[in-house]
């Protein structure tokens, strides 16, 4: 099966998505290779969820005091243990994880301008420690 597109974005994770959609709006397009039957890429949580923090509408609505530094600790910061005394799960790319963090809001308000509805009316309080 043959397929031709102007711009293919592999992955429909918290990148991928807004990739797709400012190529699509832009004139492009488009197609989206993922490889589970679900969106959100490495970004998924078992619910669907793709946890973008930081601050968001939501989290402030919900009572969720987050901000870009918070969601960047809670990302790099190996001394917090899980019960099993291991870092639970942390990145070591700071450059990478600081532009994530600074950029969360506006890409959960990009998402939402452009129709996103989550499958949770509710943020997460940090089930896996992500910043909210």
């Amino acid at each position: 099966m043959d397929h031709e597109a102007d711009v293919v974005v592999v992955g429909s994770g918290a990148a991928g998505l807004p990739a797709s959609i400012i190529a699509k709006e832009n004139g492009a397009s488009v197609i989206m290779i993922e490889a589970i039957d679900d969106i959100g890429g490495h970004a998924a949580v078992c619910t669907g969820n793709i946890p973008l923090g930081g601050g968001t509408a939501a989290q402030k609505a919900a009572g969720i005091v987050d901000s870009p530094e918070i969601l960047f600790k809670d990302l790099t910061d190996w001394s917090t243990l899980g019960s099993n005394g291991a870092a639970e799960y942390r990145f070591n790319d700071r450059d990478i994880v600081r532009a994530f963090a600074d950029n969360n809001v506006m890409a959960y308000d990009f998402l939402v301008a452009h129709g996103l509805v989550w499958t949770k009316p509710v943020p997460d309080r940090g089930g896996m420690n992500p910043g909210g």
